[in-house]
């Protein structure tokens, strides 16, 4: 039998088929009907091991399991040999269809002398010394490099996660409400975006907004008694998420009383405030993370992966790819696919390319906002930085100007013909091109752990330290002062009326000066910078669109790169960059006043005057390093005050 095993295990379950052809030339016997030879004697043959204690069918059975384990491991070797030959060709793909133009050779040659430097070899054992010289600096960074290594923490606690979706499956959740910014809400939106949710467990709703308009909208939208809501912060202190935490605590507390604690869970770092009131309140869960890692590089940690369980995702579908990337970025190489996308974007952003503009694949747009806050919180600092551009509207390839470097982020088996359409048409006018391939979308892990790895490298060769966010406390100092303010006097104190800077829409009708505010703003916006449309507003379809068009119409207006992003959202995001970053940075700041107001339990100030004084705050800290910015209030109707600034930048244009 096990000669048989064996000889049949060697020959045909091999994967090499000329093996076994060439096995039964050597000793195979080809008759007809051999089926039906010798029954008599087979039947004797089969008593008599019965007689002897030998059992026919347990045999067989034993033969079979052993033999469909032979089978299932030589096909599952198969697939490896198969998925390692379509990731190499994957990266061949990647590289060819990567066009850097006259930037290819310094691109090389800084590869290659980072490999000389063995700087892929440091990061990995966690040196800091490759960003700074500076002994305080470097305990600061050596408590920030968790990340490079979380996914391998991460499987170990698959079960637990698994656990966790079942259990959520079992409750009736219908709704999960993620409360928290930045790193602590945009990869469970991307998860949620690209995947969503398995069809018994609930859909995520991110709510990173102080705005009380959108959330009574949510109110309106939700069952509670079937909601579950997920407080995430870092810090346990954020106060969007604090005030928002204690909002909806007393909404469930009111209709259940202690049970409403079963309705949350929290993800935070151990020892914070979250951290202890959740584990007194009775929280469902208190997830804790690993305190070495920074919001924005948390995609793969408890940060990510909690929500992602929640609803219904296989997290090791997302955490294998990852690991099988990190084998890829260990490598000392130049084709290291994290070492070339770093070391590429730094040197074009060295000489002028710094508008990281992304064009991606439609089942991947949401990645562009995970994208947005990882290069702009980490390289915008020093007055120097990476400025990501995500979903702006497309000009012709020759309206860019040559601060501009685009990123195609598509899936390798499925391009989509007007992505490459497009990125072709760019690369042939003389823009460099870098192209981000995923195999499939379970590859996003991997993804994020790559451009992690890109970002650090960056961070590297532009000299600044990509772990740190110096400049995103300067707006939460003036919110906090603001709020001090108004909890002595009642009163928000509001921009000076009388700066030519900042106008008022009342219910949709201009001050007499507005136009021309604007038009003098327009005017100092110049080539090669870039112009930001800050919104605190609710993000209603009908305002949405409006923006959009506006960013449209401002684009071909003036030329430049521009951003939109929506507040106190972009706060946690790409702010750092707007008062850190590289000069040339233009602000339209529009604030579209709230038409309703919430209470915020414990707190002496309501969400409207939170909200209010974020807007206020981040007005004044841009005011005060000397950015061309411009705030523009409208109360009332936000589509009339929009659809009047629409009007005017039509009119502008065509002048």
């Amino acid at each position: 039998y096990e000669m048989v095993l064996r000889d049949w295990s060697s020959d045909v379950c091999s994967s090499d088929l000329p093996v076994t052809v060439e096995a039964y030339r050597d000793h195979g016997q080809p008759r007809p009907n051999t089926v039906e030879e010798a029954l008599e004697e087979a039947e004797r043959t089969l008593a008599a091991l019965a007689e002897a204690g030998i059992s026919y069918d347990e045999v067989t059975a034993l033969l079979q399991q052993q033999g469909v384990e032979l089978f299932a491991e030589s096909y599952r070797s198969v697939l490896r040999r198969i998925d390692e030959k379509r990731r190499q060709l994957a990266v061949a793909i990647e590289g060819r269809a990567s066009q850097l133009g006259p930037f290819d050779r310094d691109v090389r040659a800084t590869a290659e002398r980072l490999v000389r430097e063995r700087v892929i070899e440091r990061l990995w054992a966690h040196d800091p010394s490759i960003w700074s010289q500076d002994p305080a600096v470097q305990r600061a960074i050596a408590d920030r490099l968790g990340w490079l290594t979380i996914h391998e923490t991460m499987l170990e606690r698959v079960g637990e996660l698994e656990a966790l979706t079942e259990e959520v499956r079992q409750a009736g959740f219908r709704h999960a409400v993620l409360l928290g910014m930045g790193g602590s809400s945009l990869a469970p939106e991307v998860f949620q975006r690209v995947f969503g949710n398995e069809a018994r467990s609930p859909e995520l709703i991110v709510l990173d907004t102080t705005n009380p308009d959108t959330i009574a909208r949510l109110e309106r939208e939700l069952d509670l008694d079937r909601t579950l809501f997920i407080v995430s912060s870092k810090s346990g202190t954020t106060i969007e998420t604090t005030s928002l935490y204690r909002y909806w605590y007393g909404k469930l507390a009111k209709r259940k009383g202690e049970a409403a604690a079963r309705h949350f869970l929290a993800i935070t770092d151990p020892g914070t405030p979250l951290a202890r009131e959740a584990q007194e309140q009775g929280f469902r869960h208190v997830f804790l993370n690993p305190p070495d890692i920074g919001g924005r590089y948390s995609a793969l940690s408890y940060f990510g992966l909690v929500p992602a369980a929640v609803i219904g995702l296989p997290v090791r579908a997302l955490l294998e790819p990852a690991r099988e990337m990190a084998e890829r970025l260990r490598a000392e190489r130049i084709d290291n696919p994290g070492l070339w996308l770093g070391v590429a974007l730094a040197r074009l952003a060295e000489a002028g390319r710094d508008k990281v503009t992304f064009i991606t694949e439609p089942a991947l747009t949401s990645l562009g906002d995970w994208l947005e806050q990882l290069l702009a919180e980490s390289t915008g600092k020093q007055e120097t930085g990476l400025v990501p551009i995500v979903g702006e509207p497309h000009l012709a390839p020759e309206g860019y100007g040559a601060d501009r470097v685009f990123v195609g982020v598509d899936l390798a088996l499925q391009p989509h013909p007007q992505t490459e359409a497009l990125l072709g048409a760019l690369a042939a006018v003389g823009h460099p091109v870098l192209r981000s391939r995923l195999w499939n979308t379970w590859e996003l892990g991997a993804e994020f752990l790559r451009w992690e790895v890109a970002t650090a490298i960056a961070g590297a060769l532009l000299g600044i330290n990509p772990f740190d966010e110096p400049n995103v406390q300067e707006s939460k100092d003036r919110t906090g002062r603001l709020l001090d303010g108004f909890a002595k006097t009642r009163e928000l104190t509001t921009p000076p009326a009388t700066a030519a800077n900042e106008l008022v829409l009342a219910s949709g009708i201009p001050a007499a000066s507005v136009p021309e505010a604007i038009e003098r703003f327009l005017d100092e916006v110049r080539l090669g910078g870039y112009l930001a449309l800050l919104a605190f507003a609710d993000p209603m379809p009908e305002v949405d669109s409006r923006l959009r068009e506006a960013r449209r119409l401002l684009l071909e207006r003036l030329g430049v790169a521009t951003t939109l992003g929506y507040g106190p959202r972009y706060l946690h995001s790409i702010g750092q960059l707007y008062k850190g970053g590289p000069p040339g940075g233009a602000f339209l700041l529009i604030v579209v006043e709230p038409r309703g107001d919430l209470p915020i339990p414990e707190a002496p100030y309501t969400f409207r005057t939170l909200f209010l004084a974020q807007a206020f705050g981040d007005y004044q800290a841009l005011a005060d390093r000397g950015k061309p910015v411009l705030l523009l209030r409208i109360t009332g109707d936000p589509a009339h005050g929009l659809d009047w600034l629409l009007q005017h930048l039509v009119t502008a244009a065509a002048r």
